[in-house]
């Protein structure tokens, strides 16, 4: 997933991973932060930052996604949407890549997931689009999602920094009685 309005003092791998912070919605594989541009450096509030997360599954990343979008923190606002890559220049040459931390695919990725450049480049409404393709795919794996914010929630602290679980899971146990 991709997170974009993190306050400087949040913006590091130990701090985002922590349970309280996005370890709360599942297994983090991988985190990677980008302080390398920051945004609105001369604003009022100062600079925010962005970072990739990567989860173990699909399922936790659409729950990190609905849980933490529009969450109001440290005087900004996350934004929280599916993250984009682009394919290793070695993988394409069918070499091995010799980067070992290298952050492209190295494998073929699902069809379903892709699309081209300018199809979202433009799109203004980009994070609700990805808030509504996140709860398509929990719908279509109601019950898989419903155990994963379970599980999370018996995991999680009592106090949560981020949005915690249980602000999704009446959305989810509504959808399962509708099923």
């Amino acid at each position: 997933m991709y997170v974009i309005g993190l306050a400087p003092h949040i913006a590091h791998v130990d701090t985002l991973e922590r349970i309280d912070y996005f370890g709360q919605y599942g297994k983090i594989l991988k985190t990677v932060v980008n302080k390398g541009n920051a945004y609105n450096a001369g604003g009022a509030n100062g600079p925010s930052y962005s970072a990739y997360i990567t989860y173990s599954t699909d399922i936790e990343t659409a729950v990190a996604i609905l849980a933490s979008d529009q969450y109001p923190i440290h005087d900004r606002v996350i934004r929280a949407s599916y993250g984009t890559t682009k394919y290793c220049s070695y993988y394409l040459k069918d070499q091995n890549c010799p980067n070992r931390d290298c952050l492209f695919l190295h494998h073929p990725g699902d069809d379903d997931d892709a699309f081209i450049k300018d199809e979202n480049v433009s799109n203004k409404n980009l994070f609700n689009d990805q808030q509504k393709l996140a709860f398509d795919f929990l719908k279509k794996h109601i019950e898989d999602a419903v155990e994963t914010v379970n599980n999370g929630i018996k995991r999680a602290p009592f106090k949560q920094t981020l949005p915690p679980l249980v602000n999704i899971k009446s959305k989810l146990d509504n959808f399962m009685k509708e099923k």
